[in-house]
């Protein structure tokens, strides 16, 4: 969940690749767990609504997974904490 303007939490849909990518990049089944606080780069959707392309993540004990390239952010890139 997202905090919006409000501070409402918003849930927000991102979309990641194949499953065997994700073990390339070093996710195993429990990499992420329900209430983990992490920091996603996504590539925004184009109609604006809440979601996006997952590129890359830190995970609370600083872990980064995805694409090395994109975890700085920049052109066409939302951070979203």
């Amino acid at each position: 969940m997202v905090p919006d303007a409000g501070g409402t939490p918003t849930e927000w849909a991102i979309e990641l690749g194949s499953p065997s990518g994700l073990v390339r990049q070093g996710w195993v089944p429990k990499t992420l767990t329900p209430g983990m606080n992490v920091k996603i780069v996504i590539r925004p959707l184009k109609d604006g609504k809440n979601g996006g392309q997952f590129l890359a993540v830190t995970l609370p004990d600083g872990t980064q997974l995805g694409d090395p390239s994109t975890r700085g952010g920049g052109r066409g890139q939302e951070r979203v904490d």
